[in-house]
């Protein structure tokens, strides 16, 4: 059991990390999309799910 759990957790927080900062990225590089306040919340709630998938990294 602990063997499948290990094996599903890599993808999980692979993706997690990458999508996140994929998502900053863009929100950063493209000026147009930072004059929208809800594009500001998602660039708050992807820099906060990137540090909870690098914090569960290393639990």
């Amino acid at each position: 059991m602990d063997e499948a759990l290990r094996i599903m957790r890599f993808p999980l927080i692979f993706t997690s990390i990458v999508g996140n900062f994929a998502v900053l990225i863009v929100l950063l590089r493209y000026r147009a999309l930072r004059k929208s306040s809800s594009n500001m919340l998602i660039a708050q709630l992807a820099f906060s799910g990137l540090i909870v998938g690098k914090l569960y990294v290393h639990i």
